[in-house]
């Protein structure tokens, strides 16, 4: 049998290969899974049952490289495997089975073909580059970047290993190790969208947000225009500050991702940036129904319910995420505002104690605290925690005036005097 001549790699992007849920996880498209593309031109894609019949090695594994094309995982690797039965020495049917199995998600199986691969020929760059893809998903991220290092070694224009190593690095928070290995598959490839995309998530991380928006901007120029590529573009405008583009792209992502409950949740946030209370609310209400066990769901849609003054509601939601976990001075402190507003003094103290207990030097929260001290007529207490905010924000007109109402109904004429005096000063400053 006539020895078959390497062609090009292609490059193999699975389905489903973004894995991360949470606003701001590290998201990531495995481009870089190597198959390699057949010689032969390839006439426009029918229905996979009207593919030929293969007749020897060569026609199953080119068929194999046709189902691959088409997503089609299974069959892929049944011929790959006919393939080897009649030709075990192939490496380039090892790696592109191993390709396949990548993309199927079966890791162990994979990393065996491409050792096998790298048995018969030891300098198969792309059988490296796989192998530390699929030590990469199976979070072993040590061996992925030694073999991506090989990968490099024996060929330094391997775009995709650049992006597996950038994977990897990431995944160990080396975010500058990243962009600077996405930088580099950007440099040999500059019009792989993926790469973009995966350096955008990096610059994100790095709170590198005018970069990120960049990066995101040409991904979705090169064509990735998938619910998460429009959501982090969305969380990089958030951060921005420009609540109506950050609003625009949750939309997009919304339309094509529907069960994308953080998309929801930070719609909401813009909407309430943009003071659209009851719309907020109606998207944090769906982000918790896709997903009830999200605490910033239920902080953000009580945020909404204590700027409409529906305090009984915040209340429940503040109180929700606290039991969902999520241990936070800002939600103590909105759930003891809205506890004081419904004239609960009691628990909003509870409350404006925690979050002094969680931030000594929180002078809202010893003002509120003595707010509500104030409102029992518990005066030492109340002038205590006025004082104490004071000390921490000795330019806060309002306790002055308050500490200065607590004097006076002690009975200390000259202190109330000397506190109003002050509370006059700097609120004409």
């Amino acid at each position: 049998m006539k020895k078959k001549k390497k062609a090009k790699p292609n490059f193999v992007f699975p389905p489903g290969a973004t894995a991360a849920e949470a606003a701001l996880a590290l998201d990531k498209i495995a481009g870089g899974f190597i198959a390699e593309k057949s010689r032969r031109p390839t006439e426009e894609a029918g229905p996979v049952s009207q593919l030929d019949v293969p007749e020897n090695a060569t026609a199953y594994y080119e068929r194999g490289l046709e189902y691959i094309k088409r997503g089609d995982y299974r069959n892929a690797i049944e011929d790959f495997t006919r393939s080897l039965d009649m030709n075990p020495k192939s490496a380039v049917t090892y790696y592109n089975r191993a390709a396949a199995y990548l993309s199927a998600g079966d890791y162990d199986r994979a990393i065996a073909d491409c050792t096998k691969s790298i048995k018969i020929d030891p300098n198969l760059a792309c059988g490296y580059n796989n192998r530390g893809l699929a030590y990469a998903a199976k979070k072993n991220f040590s061996r992925a970047i030694t073999d991506l290092n090989e990968a490099l070694r024996i060929d330094p224009n391997l775009a995709a290993a650049c992006n597996g190593r950038g994977i990897a690095y990431c995944e160990q928070k080396d975010y500058s190790g990243g962009v600077a290995d996405y930088s580099m598959a950007i440099g040999i490839s500059p019009n792989e969208a993926a790469w973009y995309y995966n350096r955008g998530l990096a610059y994100g991380k790095k709170m590198d947000f005018a970069r990120a928006l960049g990066d995101l901007d040409r991904a979705i120029e090169l064509g990735i225009r998938n619910g998460r590529v429009y959501h982090e573009r969305g969380v990089a405008y958030m951060r921005l500050g420009n609540a109506d583009k950050a609003l625009t792209d949750f939309t997009q992502t919304i339309a094509l991702k529907p069960d994308m409950a953080v998309a929801y949740s930070n719609r909401g946030c813009m909407r309430i940036v943009k003071k659209e209370y009851d719309l907020a609310i109606s998207d944090f209400s769906r982000a918790i129904g896709l997903d009830g066990n999200s605490p910033a769901a239920y902080v953000n849609r009580g945020s909404a319910y204590l700027n409409k003054k529906n305090f009984a509601c915040a209340i429940d939601d503040f109180t929700q995420s606290i039991k969902l976990g999520l241990e936070d001075v800002s939600i103590y402190f909105n759930r003891g505002v809205s506890y004081f507003q419904n004239g609960d003094f009691d628990r909003a103290i509870d409350d404006f104690s925690q979050v002094v207990k969680l931030d000594r030097n929180n002078s809202d929260g010893y003002y509120n605290r003595g707010h509500a001290y104030l409102k029992k007529d518990d005066l030492d207490k109340a002038i205590d925690d006025f004082t104490r905010s004071i000390a921490l924000n000795p330019n806060f007109p309002s306790a002055y005036l308050n500490r200065s109402i607590a004097y006076q109904l002690r009975g200390d004429t000259d202190s109330s005097e000397s506190d109003m005096r002050k509370f006059r000063s700097l609120n004409n400053s």
